[in-house]
Order: structure tokens, then C-alpha cells, then sequence
């Protein structure tokens, strides 16, 4: 007789909810499909204005275009597979480093880190976020009436007086619309982390990197414990490399 074995539940970590199917999910489209939904965890991704070169940008809008006249009837759905076939392709350019990759100097990182930080708790709830030489990751639950959308704009204004402030820099500093998903479950949520280590892994340690306390136990117990030691607002604890000072 075969032995019986029990199911394994993966309890969502604190903090953390997935896409619910109860609940409504307003969706909407500028150059990438967002969803929204009430509560729910996102995974957000914001670059540099200077990203990507002009031929990148050119080319996508080509394959958009393309894509639109092969798919006139396509629904939102069909248009989602395809944004993320697309933002695939841009991870990938976004890793080879072009742009002034300012993220590389520890201050204008510092700047964006203490914005990320600095309403955690109050506006949101920060799960965990890596910054590189020309872009970030962030895994946020907006609180209250606070929306995405808000908190990503919020972030995106004082980082940036922040970075052109310490940089000696003046203009644009961000891409204006940026790349979110909302993380469906706890196996997703898994995924999402393990892309944020190998994004800062890549970077050679060039960044920040920092996972909430009870959500590192959560993922892998002692997984990143010795290596996440600077205090950030008296707060956070992240990997921060002293390279570009």
C-alpha cells in the first residue's frame, strides 16, 4: 500500500498577499499593461532615463507597432504576453549597462535607498528591493489609500533631487512609466526574489540589496543573514557596496 503523504502548504510570508481571484481587478495600458488590485504585492521595476539607446528604444516601438497590426483584434490579455516578451528583452539590455549608469556611485544610490525607505510602514510595506548601475526592483504593498502609482512617483521625484543634487547632475533622471506585476502567490513571490539575488549577484555586488528580515527566515533562513549589515534610516538593513564613493 503506498504510504500517504501530506500536502505542503508555503505559507505567505508577513505582510505579503498574492492576486486574489475574489476580489476585482482594474486594469489599465500606457506603453505596458498595469493591474491593480486592492491589497496586493507588486513587483516593480524603474529606470534610469538614459537606459537604453535610442536604436533599443526605436526597435521596440517597431516591434509594438508590428505586433498591433499582425494582432487588430488581440484583447488585453494577448497584449500582456506579448509587454512581457518585451520587458524580458529589456532586462536583458538594462544588464549590459548602457546609459551613464549613475546608480554605480554609493551616493546616488544612498539617495534612492533612504526614498525607498523613508515611508515604509506608513505609505507601503517594502518586501525587499535591489538597486544597479541603471535600474531598481522593488517588491511594495501601498497602504491606505495610497496607490502604486503615487508611491512610485513619490520615489522617482526625491530620489532623483537627490541623485542630480549628488552627482552634479541636472535634467531627466527617470524613465516616466514604470514596469509592475502584481506577484501572484507565495511559489511567485520565490521566483521574484531569487531574480532580485541574481540581479544584484550580476552587478558584481555594484549596489543595494535588501530583503525584510522576517521574509529572508521566510525564503531561506540564514540564506543572506551575514552579508546584509548597513543600517539604512535606522531601519533597514542592506548590502551596499562602497564602490564609486
Amino acid at each position: 500500500m503506498p504510504e500517504r503523504t501530506e500536502a505542503v502548504i508555503d505559507v505567505p510570508p508577513s505582510g505579503f498577499r498574492g492576486l486574489c481571484t475574489l476580489l476585482p481587478v482594474k486594469r489599465y495600458q500606457r506603453h505596458l499593461p498595469h493591474w491593480r488590485q486592492e491589497g496586493a504585492t507588486y513587483f516593480a521595476t524603474f529606470r534610469l532615463a538614459d537606459s537604453l539607446p535610442q536604436a533599443k528604444l526605436a526597435e521596440l516601438r517597431q516591434q509594438r507597432e508590428v505586433w498591433r497590426q499582425m494582432h487588430p483584434e488581440a484583447d488585453g490579455e494577448e497584449f500582456d504576453t506579448f509587454a512581457l516578451e518585451q520587458m524580458a528583452r529589456i532586462e536583458r539590455w538594462l544588464d549590459a549597462g548602457f546609459g551613464s549608469c549613475v546608480l554605480k556611485k554609493a551616493s546616488a544610490r544612498r539617495g534612492l535607498d533612504e526614498c525607498l525607505c523613508r515611508f515604509d510602514g506608513e505609505r507601503y510595506e517594502l518586501g525587499a528591493f535591489v538597486i544597479v548601475s541603471n535600474h531598481a526592483h522593488v517588491v511594495v504593498k501601498p497602504l491606505g489609500a495610497w496607490s502604486l502609482e503615487q508611491v512610485d512617483g513619490a520615489w522617482k521625484q526625491y530620489s532623483a533631487k537627490c541623485i542630480n543634487r549628488t552627482t552634479g547632475r541636472r535634467g531627466r533622471v527617470w524613465q516616466s512609466e514604470s514596469f509592475d506585476r502584481i506577484v501572484r502567490d507565495t511559489p511567485h513571490l520565490r521566483r521574484v526574489l531569487k531574480y532580485l539575488e541574481g540581479n544584484w549577484t550580476r552587478s558584481g555586488g555594484a549596489g543595494s540589496f535588501w530583503v525584510r528580515p522576517d521574509w529572508r527566515e521566510w525564503f531561506g533562513g540564514a540564506r543572506w543573514g551575514g552579508s546584509m549589515t548597513r543600517p539604512t534610516l535606522g531601519r533597514r538593513l542592506a548590502v551596499e557596496s562602497g564602490a564609486g564613493q
